[in-house]
Order: structure tokens, then sequence, then C-alpha cells
């Protein structure tokens, strides 16, 4: 073999490498500043880092967390391909949210044909919560699933407004009781949903420290045509395999593990907040 030949065959081997090294897989954990998520199984979840919530996705703290992304086939009723549905999502907290952030690849944005607890029938992200993480076979007052739909695109993110736009009527705090604030965004490709759940509400009292543990799922509802989902991805691996129930088993839930940890500091804020000090002395 020709020296010409061989360095051929080593520059395409790593074109090929850096492709799939630049390119997210199914069911892989996006790194960011935290560490030891499982995919499917463990998020962390650090604290405190406070979000805007507008639907951009432009805090430090999103920039910096570790995301877990979704593919089509991801599913007990898979999507056709990634154009179709996906999505990546992030979590992080301060004092008095969790905030959670979905960037979702769909080609088809449906919303408004159905509403309050029928919106999972319209595309839409399922945040499942187990606020003692007692795992529960069957839901109790600290279990919760809240459904997001795409009308909340545009939405103000006002808990007055949001509420009547939330889904997940199961369980007795349910979905649109659990004072979640949300909005969202459409992209080129799909919509942004950017949500703050409150550590406490009628259900629960989340109070986050290293090491505490709730239970914890995302889903994503896709319909293509306006009659009703058609397809469902999920996070869980243990749903995945056993078959769809988080609705009404978090027993099927995984885990979200606090993390205290500020994610990142805007160096900028801190230089103008120096400047003014000393100008006043």
């Amino acid at each position: 073999m020709s020296k010409n030949l061989s360095f051929l065959i080593f520059i395409g081997f790593l074109i090929i490498l850096c492709f799939f090294s630049n390119n997210v897989q199914s069911g892989e954990v996006i790194k960011g500043d935290t560490s030891g998520d499982v995919y499917g199984v463990l998020i962390k979840c650090a604290f405190p880092n406070s979000i805007v919530i507008d639907g951009k996705l432009n805090d430090l703290a999103w920039k910096h967390a570790t995301w877990h992304r979704i593919e089509a086939k991801d599913a007990t009723v898979p999507a056709p391909d990634n154009k179709n549905a996906s999505l990546k999502f992030a979590v992080t907290a301060d004092d008095k949210y969790i905030y959670f952030a979905a960037e979702i690849t769909d080609n088809k944005v449906q919303s408004g044909e159905n509403s309050a607890c029928d919106v999972w029938n319209d595309d839409s992200v399922e945040v499942y919560i187990d606020g003692e993480n007692d795992k529960a076979s069957a839901y109790d007052v600290n279990d919760a699933q809240i459904t997001i739909g795409a009308d909340v695109i545009g939405q103000n993110p006002d808990v007055k407004v949001t509420a009547g736009l939330l889904g997940g009527c199961v369980g007795i705090t349910q979905g649109p009781k659990t004072e979640t604030v949300a909005t969202g965004t459409l992209t080129n490709d799909g919509w942004i949903v950017e949500a703050g759940i409150p550590l406490k509400n009628s259900g629960w009292n989340i109070k986050p420290k290293t090491g505490l543990k709730i239970g914890f799922n995302v889903q994503y509802n896709d319909d293509d045509d306006g009659a009703g989902r058609d397809y469902k991805l999920i996070w869980s691996v243990k749903e995945v395999k056993q078959g769809e129930g988080s609705w009404n088993n978090p027993s099927l839930f995984p885990e979200l593990e606090f993390v205290q940890m500020v994610l990142a500091v805007d160096y900028r804020a801190s230089i103008t907040t120096t400047w003014a000090e000393i100008k006043t002395k």
C-alpha cells in the first residue's frame, strides 16, 4: 500500500470519527458542568441558579447545564425520524423553582385543537414529579403529571395565564394546580419550552440540598395531523422497556438529584458591580 493511499485512508478515518463525535447519538447525555448523569435513570440538578423564563434559553445556566437528548426511537410509540420528533432537555433550580427547558425538533407544530386536560393530544411536553421519591405504584398528593402544550408559545409566563393551558389531570395534585409557569417560542425546526415548577405548592415542599433525590420524568407527545397524538417519546429507560405508564404509576419515574453548584457567573455583571462600588467611594 502506497504512502499516499495510507494517508488518504487515515484522513477518511479522522473525518468519520469527527462526524460521529459531533453528532449526539440516541440516548446520550450532552455533557455540561455537572457530572454523574445517567440517561433515562438520573439527572443532576444544579442549584442555586435562577432563570428568566422567556423561552429563549440564553441564560448562562442553560449554556453550562447537562442536557439529555430524546430521539425519535426513544419511545413506546416511536416517531419516523428525528426531524418529525426529538428533543433535548435540561434542569436547574433556585430556592423557588425547578427550572425546566426543552428544545424540540418537530416538523409540524400542532396546538389549539385540545386544551387543559386533553392537551396531551396536541404537541406537548410532560414533566412528572414525585416530590418525596417514594416510588408508589399509584399517585398520592406529592405526585404530579404536568403537561405543557405548544399553546404556551408566545404566552406571558404568569400563573393566571398559564394554568388554563396546562394539562396533567390525574391524581390529587393535578398539573394545573401545581402553579407551574411556562412560555415557549417557535424555532426554524420546532419549538422551545421554558418552565418553572414550584418547589413548594399544595402537593409538596421540596428543599434542595446536595444528594436529595425526587422522582422525575420527561415525555413528548407528537401530533402530526391535529386528530390526536401520533407518537410518544419517553426519557425513562424503565418505562420504554416496560411500556407507557407514568401517567398513573410513579414507580416508573427516573430520578432527579440536587447538587449545590453555581453553573456560571456573568463576569461582565461582576465587573460592572465592582466599578459601581468603586465610583461611590
